[in-house]
């Protein structure tokens, strides 16, 4: 499922049912209009409208998804697979187009120019830079030992983490998971999280709604 939060309440307002997803990754168009879902036990993305929650179509890409992007002119979605590849989504020509990348592609994101992509591949220790343009490799930075999430500044500068925890199986298949995040980076402005770490709690209810918090451990 699909939690619809107000911001302005801090509740949930609606539920957007997914059938056998298991949702993994969300992204939010540009305009705000649209949501593409990574459905982990379908090997597809759902598009939904962000008004109605109702699903606008499906597109189905590669083995066990887990990150989603959405490029700033909102033309393109891109989609990490577990298959070792990345599934570029055309969707103004409602187009999949499949990048073979290096081990374990975990996160991604997008440069704010709109012409690279940043994977985290979770088995290679390493940072893969794809042309939005190309679709090709076209470098590569090597960071700390599984990286996992991955984020870009305003200004161009990316931050990657790892995250390593425990979980535990509540009632009625509810989860609870503790853990640590421990970041990385070569920007020498955000050089301080190299020495941060990021303690996490981590809730799944039974409905499948979720609440986390993090705090830096000192």
């Amino acid at each position: 499922t699909i939690s619809v939060i107000s911001t302005a309440t801090n509740a949930v307002t609606s539920t957007i049912t997914l059938k056998n997803s298991s949702p993994t990754g969300i992204a939010v168009s540009p305009d705000g209009k649209s949501l593409y879902v990574v459905n982990l036990n379908l090997n597809s993305v759902s598009v939904i409208n962000a008004s109605t929650g109702s699903i606008i179509s499906n597109y189905a890409v590669g083995g066990y998804p887990i990150g989603v992007t959405v490029t700033p002119d909102g033309s393109k979605v891109f989609v990490t697979n577990s298959s070792n590849s990345i599934s570029a989504i055309d969707l103004t020509k409602n187009l999949v187009t499949p990048i073979t990348t290096a081990n374990g592609p975990y996160d991604v994101c997008t440069s704010p120019d709109g012409k690279l992509l940043y994977v985290t591949n979770s088995g290679a220790n390493s940072v893969s830079i794809i042309s939005v343009s190309t679709l090709s490799i076209i470098g590569s930075i090597p960071v700390g030992n599984s990286p996992e999430g991955i984020t870009i500044s305003p200004s161009g500068e990316i931050v990657s983490w790892t995250g390593t925890g425990l979980g535990k199986f509540g009632a009625a298949g509810a989860v609870s998971y503790r853990g640590m995040l421990f970041f990385h980076t070569a920007s020498e402005n955000l050089a301080r999280l190299n020495n941060t770490c990021g303690a996490f709690e981590y809730e799944v209810d039974a409905s499948g709604n979720t609440v986390s918090k993090v705090w830096e451990w000192k």
